[in-house]
């Protein structure tokens, strides 16, 4: 059965937008947090800057997107809506755009993931909360000088990971034992990367396969479960699905960003700006990881012969077309 899942990434996105919070709601966390950048921030650079950073509009209520970001519909399908809330604005939601993996950010100093965890948590895990946690994708962004307009101090894939690790260590010797952890998307689809796509999906690449094989050593070694998010694959299927005509998801551009001036609607474009997602990838992720929750949960027997039925029936319609 995990084994469908697992090299059906199609299939799941398409039943995921049914099924996903339903299956996703057997799991029941206490809590959740949420650790990154600006895939998740939901406001925290904005109440920072006064509410001047991103400008809205076009951005949304400090979503670096024109909608909710993932972390949302993650946290309405688990029954936990306030938890995503920014903790500038009382909730549970640590990511600030522009982190970097070690204690530093693009929005400042200490705004890092390094710096969410060890100084902006209380250090305290609640064993029973799931943690949320995605970053590196700004410190890989820099390739030759491209992106960035100086090299950042944690571009070396290797030194990113280990970032990373030690504050997902951190978080377990505090008692945290549920973690879904995001790997970092295709860096070289984002319009930003036009000139250098092959550097930064390289990038991508080796830093996604060094970091799941290091997610699964340490969630061996130290009894706890980590979910491995593959937002690497899930953009990778929403922009081949459009340049082929978007049949699967409904996008119609993939290269320019919908808050470009005479750009097409953001419902029906992959990208608000250069580097983000529009609401609607967002919610298409936000529904996938409800799926893998639910993908690594024991469902009961009348879930269990639902998700087969719809993945059998799903099959079918795809031999058919």
């Amino acid at each position: 059965m995990l084994n469908i899942l697992r090299h059906s990434r199609r299939a799941l996105l398409a039943l995921c937008l049914s099924f996903g919070a339903s299956f996703a709601a057997q799991a029941t966390y206490s809590n959740m947090y949420i650790f990154g950048d600006s895939l998740s921030d939901t406001g925290n650079v904005y109440i920072a800057s006064g509410g001047t950073e991103p400008p809205d509009p076009p951005y949304y209520q400090g979503r670096l997107s024109n909608g909710p970001t993932w972390v949302e519909t993650l946290a309405s399908g688990l029954g936990l809506p306030g938890d995503s809330t920014a903790l500038l604005a009382g909730g549970k939601n640590y990511a600030w755009a522009g982190a970097f993996s070690g204690v530093d950010g693009l929005a400042g100093p200490n705004t890092g993931l390094q710096a969410q965890v060890f100084g902006q948590w209380s250090g305290i895990a609640d064993p029973g909360a799931l943690y949320v946690v995605g970053a590196g994708s700004n410190d890989l962004r820099y390739v030759d000088g491209s992106n960035l307009p100086a090299a950042t101090p944690y571009s070396d894939p290797a030194t990113v990971l280990g970032n990373l690790l030690v504050s997902l260590s951190y978080m377990i010797e505090a008692g945290a034992t549920n973690f879904l952890v995001a790997n970092v998307p295709d860096l070289g689809l984002v319009p930003e990367s036009a000139g250098h796509r092959a550097e930064s999906t390289a990038l991508a690449i080796a830093y996604n396969s060094a970091l799941a094989t290091a997610l699964d050593a340490l969630a061996t070694a130290r009894q706890v479960t980590i979910m491995q998010f593959d937002l690497f694959g899930l953009l990778n299927d929403v922009v081949s699905d459009t340049l082929n005509g978007g049949g699967q998801y409904g996008f119609l551009d993939a290269t320019t960003p919908c808050f470009a001036p005479g750009a097409i609607s953001c419902d029906e474009s992959v990208f608000a700006d250069f580097l983000h997602p529009t609401a609607r990838v967002h919610e298409l992720a936000g529904n996938a990881a409800l799926a893998l929750i639910a993908a690594n949960q024991v469902p009961e027997p009348a879930t269990l012969a639902l998700l087969v039925g719809a993945l059998l029936a799903f099959a079918a319609s795809r031999r058919r077309a």
